[in-house]
C-alpha cells in the first residue's frame, strides 16, 4: 500500500468533535475531485496527532503537466512587471525594483531573444536600479548592453539609442557626485566622460 500526503486545502473534515482533533474518534475525509484525477476511496489511520491516509482503490495517475505560457501571457507578465518596477522606483524601493527588473529581463530574453528593443529596455531598467543602489559597474555593464542592442536593432539615429547614451552620461555624473571612494582625479575623469555622451 502506498501512503499519500493530503494537503490541508485538499480535504474537508466532515466531522469535528468539540472543534478539536480527537484521535479516539473516527474522522472522515472528502477529497475535492479534479477532472484529471480519479476519485479514490480512502481509509485513515491515526497515530497520536498524525494522520496517514492510505489509497485503497483506483490507479495512480500522474499530475497533469502545466502548459507553457502563450505569447500573450508572457507579454501580459512583462506589462505587469513594468508596472511593478515603476511603483517600486517611485517609492524609492530600489532593491525590489531591481528584483522585478531582473525578472523582466529574464522573461524578455526568453520571449524576445537578445536582439530586441524590449530586451534593451529591460537592460536599461536593471542598469537604472543598480545605479540607484550604488552598484555602478553593474549599472554601466547593463547600460552598455542596452546601447549595443539598440544600435543593432533600431540604429544609432533612433531616439532609444540616444536615450541609452544619455543614461551612460547620467551614470558617470551620478557616480562622480555620490561615490565617496573616488579621488578628485577620478571625479574629473567621470565628468569628462559624461560630457562625451551628451
Amino acid at each position: 500500500m502506498r501512503h499519500h500526503v493530503i494537503t490541508r486545502n485538499a480535504i474537508r473534515l466532515s466531522q469535528r468533535v468539540n472543534n478539536r482533533f480527537n484521535p479516539k474518534r473516527p474522522i472522515h475525509f472528502h477529497l475535492t475531485p479534479r477532472s484529471s484525477i480519479p476519485i479514490r476511496t480512502l481509509t485513515s489511520k491515526s497515530t497520536k496527532n498524525e494522520i496517514i491516509v492510505t489509497k485503497t482503490s483506483a490507479s495512480q495517475s500522474p499530475p497533469p503537466t502545466p502548459p507553457e505560457d502563450t505569447a500573450k501571457e508572457k507579454e501580459d507578465k512583462l506589462h505587469h512587471l513594468q508596472n511593478e518596477i515603476r511603483l517600486h522606483f517611485h517609492n524609492a524601493d530600489y532593491s525590489r525594483a531591481l528584483a522585478s527588473s531582473e525578472t523582466s529581463l529574464a522573461l524578455s530574453l526568453s520571449h524576445f531573444g537578445k536582439r530586441h528593443p524590449v530586451t534593451a529596455s529591460s537592460y536599461n531598467n536593471v542598469g537604472l536600479m543598480n545605479k540607484m543602489l550604488g552598484n555602478f559597474s553593474d549599472a554601466r555593464e547593463n547600460y552598455h548592453s542596452a546601447l549595443r542592442i539598440y544600435g543593432d536593432t533600431v540604429g544609432k539615429d533612433h531616439e532609444s539609442y540616444a536615450a541609452a547614451l544619455n543614461n551612460l552620461g547620467n551614470l558617470d555624473r551620478f557616480e562622480a557626485r555620490h561615490d565617496e571612494s573616488l579621488t578628485g582625479l577620478d571625479r574629473m575623469r567621470l565628468v569628462d566622460s559624461a560630457v562625451e555622451y551628451f
